[in-house]
């Protein structure tokens, strides 16, 4: 994968260029095995080689920025080798346990290794139509490889961002009413040593990986899917999450412009409290037409604003309701060829609300306005 960043052709603004070449070489191998009705046993292997080439220039120029000029070449070669055994266990008829253990070993810019369980139990009653489950995820996530030697240049100290481990835990129970009405609630939380950000670089479109000392999420789901009512031709979805997730200081490795202090607190950018989705979708099948509608609802990202005085001020951005229909037709679709078309209106209302304010660097981003698009497909 190659990436080019373009430098301005003004004499003003802070001038920045670039190259970033990625090459991902990898190979996998899987072994089942079944063992009667009670187990389904995996076991495989992965391997990955990566190579990575940055070339980057920068300079503010008259612009104030905490960055100094700079013109970076890195190259480096490195991989990641995981093997994994788990197991489908079915010690009785209404009980399912998904028992794992993963091995992972690092070396690129910062390195580790790890051994990652995972527990994932399911207990059903009234014959299938209740469920309950739980489940733990011990996860071991490397830093992504975008930008991630020259974040590893200008990180604090020249430290890389780190390998993040992580603990998940989750818990719930799904309904099944009617036939066609399925309803699920489930809880989690997550405690993340290293926790992962994305930080821009002055204002050039440049996002380098951020560590901070540990993260934590915790949360509520709930959904709610209606399959097909045959006579009616309805079918639809709901879902809501009421979420918090937080970073804590300090960071600990990658390039940042923030001052977290060692145990200061701070929420994640994609901090989110309340998100919540629905569509509706009506289909005649005789003639092959529907129609389908879908809601969107958040409560609003953080974003750190800047006063007239200078100081600096943490809100929430507003909330949004965003509306979208769609409009298609199905021909030939008793045939095995059909053609299908379709028409789409996005942002309905043309509400354009605030999206996210990445950095202090940049203007806050917005939503795009009303959007009209049409599709064909064929099948043969």
């Amino acid at each position: 994968m190659r990436a080019r960043l373009v430098p301005t052709s003004d004499s003003v603004s802070i001038q920045a260029s670039g190259l970033r070449d990625d090459v991902t070489l990898g190979a996998k191998s899987d072994y089942s095995l079944f063992l009667g009705a009670r187990h389904a046993i995996k076991a495989g292997v992965d391997l990955t080689l990566l190579r990575l080439r940055e070339d980057f220039s920068f300079d503010p120029r008259e612009t104030e920025s905490e960055v100094a000029p700079f013109n970076f070449r890195g190259r480096e070669t490195g991989g990641q080798a995981s093997a994994y055994l788990q197991d489908q266990y079915r010690p009785f008829k209404n009980f399912t346990a998904n028992l794992g253990l993963r091995y992972d070993e690092y070396n690129l810019v910062t390195n580790g290794h790890a051994f990652s369980p995972r527990l994932n139990l399911a207990y059903s009653l009234n014959g299938g139509r209740t469920v309950l489950h739980f489940a733990y995820n011990r996860f071991f996530a490397p830093p992504p490889i975008e930008n991630l030697l020259l974040s590893a240049q200008l990180g604090f100290n020249r430290q890389p961002p780190r390998i993040a481990r992580s603990n998940h835990f989750e818990a719930g129970v799904r309904r099944a009413l009617f036939d066609t009405l399925v309803l699920r609630l489930t809880g989690y939380w997550r405690a993340d040593k290293n926790s992962f950000e994305n930080t821009e670089l002055a204002n050039v479109r440049l996002f380098l990986p951020t560590t901070f000392a540990r993260g934590k999420a915790y949360g509520l789901e709930f959904s709610a899917q209606l399959a097909e009512i045959k006579p009616l031709g309805l079918s639809g979805y709901l879902s809501y999450t009421a979420q918090r997730a937080f970073q804590t200081g300090p960071v600990s490795g990658g390039f940042t412009i923030e001052d977290l202090g060692a145990g200061e607190r701070t929420v994640a950018a994609f901090d989110q409290i309340h998100t919540a989705v629905a569509g509706l979708t009506w289909r005649e099948h005789r003639t092959g037409f529907w129609t389908s509608a879908a809601f969107d609802y958040g409560s609003g990202t953080p974003a750190t604003l800047r006063e007239t005085d200078g100081e600096e001020m943490l809100v929430r951005l507003p909330d949004h309701f965003v509306a979208n229909l769609y409009f298609g037709l199905d021909l030939l679709h008793h045939e095995q060829r059909s053609v299908g078309v379709q028409f789409n209106i996005e942002n309905l209302t043309n509400r354009v609300y605030r999206i996210a304010k990445e950095s202090e660097f940049t203007p806050v981003q917005f939503s795009a306005p009303r959007f009209f698009s049409g599709s064909m497909r064929v099948r043969f």
